[in-house]
């Protein structure tokens, strides 16, 4: 079991993306706009589920519409910041993590929690146009793409005994879960009332022992290639994930289908390929050879079919679907490819399949940032049909610059291959090598490909789905030696200028990173921030982008600014303290000497209050 099968909940809503942008081009690290007129570049970089609720439990591939939970919300974390969403670097901007985050959901009458978890950092995958049709909506961006992650630290709430799905699933994975995030229709419109927001969909269930942290590796549908409306070939029918069960199969088509808005309404694919009106989608088998579509049901053997025109079907069921399935077609399905078709009123279109060999693959946590004379280990999985795949050879590409294309094979020392073993997984090592430099932005990002070898020794860059956008990216840090001394004016306000510049957020509405006093002044807060774990919703810097060098050396120079002030601050109370004892001596003369109405006197001279009015 994992999300797809077994018990398991959907949630939908909303989300807020405040990512800063001013850092999405180079040239604005050196020379950054003086102005606040480009997008966002106000942006905070914060990630946080806007009036998102349960709308479907399953427990034995059934809906339960009676389920407690089916009244319970989704937010982030009740006790601390929202979660962060920011870039591995200007150079590539197609992996964009989310980090501090936590997943929590309660029962909104009562309060009581029914069960929150940690979600692991992760990535977002499969990138994909999803508003094909309709590209200039008013959310001005076609896009979406998908986290799959892991929620760990997982604590169980009251709330959940009341549902009979949540308590199934508590049993079944009562450490960690496994967690699906459909992210699309994000309104770019500075104007529109939901600026820097869009539709968040997903799902939670089990994450099950042997599966990788940030990716589901079971089976996977494949897309074909259509036409777009001015004929231009084009992907609709994004990547499936597959999950075969011992006599269930599930989908997840959330991520997969061509919507017509920013609210999620699926697109009518029959009408959009001219083969009349969408009915349903389905699952099976094979074609026959050379059969040319619309296919007769009698020509292809199917296991079952999801309902997606149906009104909210996506919004209530997370694009999830699950069929039960007789013995005799799981067995034929546990070494064929499955092919996904859509249903229409003229019949059946195929729109997806796996690959002949049923290789699937991906690597896990692809994202690495790597200190130098450091090493990172990537993790990978690759399976057949569903099932491990052990003995697959996995070749490795060049170490590729990502900002220029060029290749430094001495940038990064790693091996050719690496083979799975027999749980199908295998690792990669890194270690950085010879140290690159670009001006203005530090370290370097490369890309390194992957693929399965087939048997005939060809690499099989299909496994993984869209290629184009699955390899291993590694931000390389620079060499930093730490001063002894740091001093601000020569080490530390070269980077918090540049940070200052580059988040005006930051200076405008907390302090001014550029300014030695005010920093002085917030020194201990800075600490707090930067001396925080990276999984910190409060880490600063919030881009997770400075070497751990720079970052020792910054918390070293406010170490001893804090060091200064609170010797300063001792130096003035001490003279205080013996100012007053002063005052007190000079007091108690003077209530001795003069009378009772001097003593009065005394005594506010000795507390420190003013001078009473009737005196």
């Amino acid at each position: 079991m994992s999300h797809l099968t077994g018990p398991r909940v959907a949630f939908s809503g909303r989300f807020l993306s405040d990512v800063s942008t001013r850092n999405n081009s180079r040239d604005n690290f050196k020379n950054p706009p003086t102005g606040d007129d480009e997008w966002n570049a106000m942006g905070g970089a914060t990630f946080e589920p806007l009036r998102c609720s349960l709308t479907g439990a399953w427990l034995d591939t059934a809906f339960r519409r009676d389920d407690a939970a089916l009244s319970y919300v989704v937010t982030g974390a009740a006790d601390r910041p929202s979660g962060k969403m920011v870039d591995v670097d200007p150079d590539y901007q197609l992996a964009s993590e989310i980090w501090g985050f936590a997943v929590r959901i309660f029962d909104p009458d009562s309060g009581k929690l029914a069960f929150c978890g940690e979600f692991e950092p992760s990535s977002f995958r499969d990138l994909f146009t999803r508003q094909l049709g309709n590209p200039n909506a008013d959310n001005k961006q076609p896009a979406g793409a998908r986290f799959v992650s892991t929620l760990t630290h997982v604590e169980w709430g009251e709330a959940a005994e009341h549902s009979e799905v949540l308590k199934a699933l508590k049993a079944t994975s009562p450490d960690l879960l496994a967690v699906s995030l459909h992210q699309f229709g994000y309104y770019y419109p500075q104007d529109a009332a939901n600026y820097r927001t869009g539709t968040l969909v997903g799902s939670i269930g089990a994450r099950l022992p042997g599966e990788l942290r940030t990716a589901h590796v079971g089976r996977r549908i494949l897309p074909f290639f259509g036409k777009d409306k001015k004929g231009n070939p084009a992907i609709v029918l994004s990547c499936v994930d597959i999950d075969v069960g011992s006599d269930t199969i599930g989908a997840d088509l959330g991520h997969a289908l061509l919507i017509d808005d920013a609210a999620g309404t699926i697109t009518d694919l029959g009408k959009w390929l001219e083969a009349g009106h969408t009915k349903a989608l389905a699952i099976g088998f094979a074609p026959p050879d050379g059969a040319a579509p619309p296919l007769r049901d009698d020509e292809v053997t199917l296991l079952g079919e999801a309902p997606i025109m149906e009104r909210d079907w996506y919004l209530r069921t997370g694009g999830i679907a699950e069929w039960r399935v007789d013995s005799s077609s799981m067995q034929t399905a546990a070494s064929s490819p499955l092919f996904l078709y859509l249903r229409t009123d003229e019949g059946l279109v195929p729109l997806a399949g796996e690959t002949r060999e049923g290789l699937f693959m991906r690597a896990d946590r692809f994202v690495c940032r790597l200190e130098p004379q450091a090493e990172a280990t990537v993790s990978f999985k690759v399976s057949r049909f569903g099932a491990p795949a052990s003995g697959i050879t996995i070749a490795l590409g060049a170490c590729t610059d990502l900002g220029t294309g060029q290749q430094h094979q001495d940038a990064l020392s790693y091996p050719d291959t690496v083979v799975t073993d027999q749980d199908g997984l295998a690792s990669l090592k890194l270690a950085s090598g010879t140290l690159y430099k670009r001006d203005d932005v530090d370290g370097m990002v490369f890309g390194i490909a992957y693929a399965p070898l087939l048997s005939d020794g060809t690499a099989n860059p299909r496994a993984s789905g869209l290629n184009q956008f699955d390899q291993i990216v590694v931000h390389q840090r620079e060499d930093f030696k730490v001063p002894a001394s740091p001093e601000w004016q020569r080490d530390v306000l070269p980077i918090l200028r540049q940070y200052a510049q580059l988040y005006p957020v930051m200076s405008q509405h907390l302090f001014d990173l550029a300014d030695e006093a005010t920093v002085v002044t917030h020194a201990r807060h800075m600490l707090l921030a930067m001396e925080r774990p990276i999984t910190d919703p409060n880490y600063m810097p919030v881009t997770r982008d400075l070497s751990d060098a720079k970052r020792k050396m910054i918390v070293s120079w406010l170490t001893a600014a804090v060091a200064q002030s609170s010797s300063q601050l001792a130096q003035r109370q001490a003279a205080g303290v013996a100012g007053a004892h002063q005052a007190v001596t000079l007091a108690q003369t003077a209530a001795t000497e003069v009378g009772p109405d001097a003593k009065t006197l005394a005594a506010h001279i000795a507390s420190g209050l003013e001078k009473p009015e009737s005196i």
